[in-house]
Order: structure tokens, then C-alpha cells, then sequence
């Protein structure tokens, strides 16, 4: 019987009800079919989201339960209501984040972009370069067409860090026509922390820039970002906190800490190595006075992301 009922329901494209039919109580056959049904059409939307977000291919899952708008300008006639409903999806309009570095444009473009994978909405997130990079690639080996058809089926867009990097002319033209063919057909977000009065440094063509920030900009809203960087403020944070760590461990012992990203080694003498970890480039410290008063540590590698620094902070 159960065999049979799997069979019935591939038949029929539904999910196994074999395995929900024991979540549901009976009370009447139409109240228990109803239920097993609506479990069933349920645990459907949750798989389509669940594929709809990897195939966004975020980084980093972020949600707006902990995000401060404080640092957000906002247009005249537009709000975070606004934003949150999503509105600006349906009627293929953009959202331009500018500001300074660290101040939670790339949190707000990608928990807006899971938010509408949770509403049905196709999204693709690239940084800005790996989407040129690609295209480049795919102009090379002749399957550029393909790949801007695909990019043309998503609702929403993601373009993270446009001008951390500048690119060439024919990187340029191809991102031009990525931007060129979403226009009024796709709703993009871009984040840069470079004002549009400095985007000729990052197509490096007066015209070709012109052209981009016109489409970008006709049906936009731009949001500003100013004040310092939440990664610059945490680890203050952080330092204030473990003020009672260096003098609990005087004696000289060794203790890893994982906050955020931060490691705290902790040695004799009081000393304190703050390494602060963003970043992807190598660091090796060999210093051999500092660590011939730490215990059991000889040497230390960190890997660090291209945009932040590692400090050693002595106490």
C-alpha cells in the first residue's frame, strides 16, 4: 500500500505524502486530506527557495534581523518600507548603494536579494569583477550570446563592488551591454564606494560611463552610505570587552578566541596580538621576541582578505 501510494503520487508530480501523512491528525477525511496536502504544497515552496537561494550564489546568507539603517540617506519619495516590500522589483526599477567602505551596502544588496528569493524572484549576485571576468571568458570561447540570455531570465541582479577594481576597455563594453539589456527589463543593485564623478576611472571612457550611469540611473533609487566602518568599529568593541581577558591570563598562558572573524592571542607579560582578519593575502609573523613569550606557539600564519590590514597591538 505504501509502495503504491509513492507510485500514485510521482504520478501525479507530488511529493512523497508517505512521509507527511504521519505528521497530520485525523479528525475527518476532508480536513485530513486538506492538511497533508497543504504540508505537502508547503514543503514544495521551501525546496523551490532553498534552490532559488544557491543559485544565487550569495557569499555570505545575511537577513535583516540585525541590519542598522542608520547610516542609509535616502531619496525623497522613497523609504525602507519602500525597500523592504520589494516594490521596486515588480516595476524593473534599480537601487544604486554608494557610500564609504564598511558600511553595510554589500549586507543590504544581498539580504534584499534572499529576501526576494523567498518570494519566488530569480536573483544572481556576482562582484562586480567575477561577472567581467566571466563574460570576458565566454566572449573568448564564443558562448558570450548564452550568457546574457541566462542573466536576462533573473528578476533581480546583484552587481557588488563596481569600481574597487578599474577594467579594460573591452571588459567595459561587455558589462555595458549586461546593463544596456536590463534596462527596463530587470531590476539591478549595484554597490561602490565610488561617486558617479569618478566612474571614468573605472571604464576609462567618457562616453561608455555616460551611457552606463544614464541606464542605471533613469528609474533608480540611489541610496547613500556615509560614517566609519562597522569593521573598524566591532574590533573597538571587542578591545573594550576582553580588557578583563589581559588580566586574567597574566600568567602566560595561550588562548584562541573566534569573534567575528577576530582572533586574540593572548601571552605572558600581558601582550595581545589582535589580528584583524578580513582579507586573502598571506601574513607570517616571526617575530621572535614577542614570541618567545608566548607558550606553545612558534609561528603564525593568518590569511586576510585585499581591503583590511592586520594589526599587532601591544599591552
Amino acid at each position: 500500500m505504501v509502495g503504491e501510494l509513492a507510485a500514485i503520487c510521482k504520478q501525479l508530480k507530488l511529493s512523497d505524502l508517505t512521509k507527511l501523512a504521519s505528521q497530520v491528525a485525523f479528525e475527518n477525511e476532508i480536513q485530513y486530506l486538506t492538511d497533508v496536502l497543504r504540508l505537502a504544497l508547503k514543503n514544495r515552496e521551501d525546496k523551490r527557495i532553498e534552490r532559488l537561494i544557491k543559485e544565487a550564489k550569495f557569499p555570505v546568507i545575511q537577513t535583516f534581523d540585525d541590519y542598522k539603517f542608520d547610516p542609509i540617506s535616502w531619496p525623497k519619495g522613497f523609504d525602507k518600507e519602500q525597500l523592504l516590500s520589494l516594490d521596486f522589483i515588480e516595476k524593473k526599477q534599480n537601487i544604486l548603494c554608494l557610500g564609504a567602505v564598511g558600511t553595510g551596502k554589500t549586507y543590504l544588496a544581498t539580504a534584499l536579494g534572499v529576501k526576494a528569493c523567498t518570494q519566488g524572484k530569480r536573483v544572481r549576485f556576482y562582484r562586480t569583477i567575477d561577472l567581467v571576468t566571466e563574460l570576458v571568458e565566454k566572449h573568448r570561447t564564443g558562448h558570450l550570446g548564452k550568457t546574457l540570455e541566462q542573466l536576462l531570465k533573473l528578476d533581480l541582479l546583484i552587481l557588488d563592488e563596481l569600481g574597487y577594481i578599474p577594467i579594460d576597455k573591452t571588459s567595459s563594453q561587455l558589462l555595458f551591454h549586461v546593463i544596456s539589456n536590463s534596462y527596463q527589463q530587470q531590476s539591478v543593485i549595484i554597490t561602490s564606494n565610488s561617486e558617479f564623478g569618478r566612474w571614468n576611472e573605472i571604464f576609462r571612457d567618457d562616453r561608455l560611463t555616460a551611457a552606463i550611469i544614464d541606464r542605471l540611473v533613469h528609474h533608480a533609487y540611489i541610496l547613500g552610505f556615509s560614517g566609519p566602518s562597522y569593521r573598524y568599529i566591532e574590533p573597538k568593541v571587542f578591545h573594550r570587552q576582553l580588557r578583563w581577558t589581559r588580566q586574567r591570563f597574566r600568567s602566560g598562558c595561550y588562548v584562541r578566541l573566534h569573534c567575528h572573524a577576530l582572533e586574540f592571542l593572548i601571552a605572558k607579560n600581558s601582550q595581545l596580538a589582535l589580528l584583524l582578519g578580513i582579507a586573502r593575502v598571506p601574513l607570517v609573523f616571526q617575530t621572535k621576541r614577542f614570541f618567545n613569550n608566548m607558550v606553545g606557539v612558534n609561528k603564525i600564519t593568518s590569511t586576510f582578505n585585499l581591503h583590511d590590514t592586520a594589526l599587532i597591538l601591544g599591552f
